[in-house]
């Protein structure tokens, strides 16, 4: 197997892993009525289940002016799927945090789509399968990460 130094590895992978996830990743399926662009569930994805985040750090993580979130947050708070919110101990600060209908929502529009990532593994090799999980697994030890969700 050819090697490869970390620098180029690091290159590779930020050139790959954007295009495996657009490869594999689920479109917004209607659940419960509430249909989402692609845009929206982007940022729903961003929007921790457990504790609000400020808009300008979701819009500065997605890459997006702190309008143009705002814009697609109005969106998500008129389909009941988040709450926005001023920060009481900062008001200028604004909170976004899901709503139980935008868990449900995420619940039912996982990030990838496994039947078609099953498809297009079943074209590779016994032995190729095997390599991509133990490269990925390799990828998370270095934080503790056993590769299966669980810390070491």
């Amino acid at each position: 197997m050819k090697t490869v130094d970390a620098k180029t590895c690091a290159r590779q992978l930020a050139a790959l892993l954007p295009r495996v996830y657009y490869r594999f990743r689920t479109w917004g399926t209607p659940v419960g009525g509430v249909s989402v662009t692609e845009h929206g569930v982007d940022v729903l994805r961003h929007v921790p289940e457990e504790e609000p985040v400020r808009l300008g750090g979701l819009a500065e993580h997605l890459m997006l002016s702190k309008g143009a979130a705002s814009v697609m947050v109005k969106k998500l708070v008129r389909a009941g799927l988040v709450d926005r919110r001023r920060n009481p101990e900062n008001e200028r600060e604004v909170q976004i945090r899901l709503t139980p209908r935008g868990v449900r929502f995420l619940k039912g529009n996982p990030a990838l789509d496994g039947r078609r990532m099953v498809n297009y593994l079943r074209r590779l090799s016994a032995a190729e399968r095997a390599r991509i999980v133990e490269a990925l697994r390799a990828l998370l030890r270095p934080d503790g990460d056993d590769g299966r969700g669980r810390r070491r």
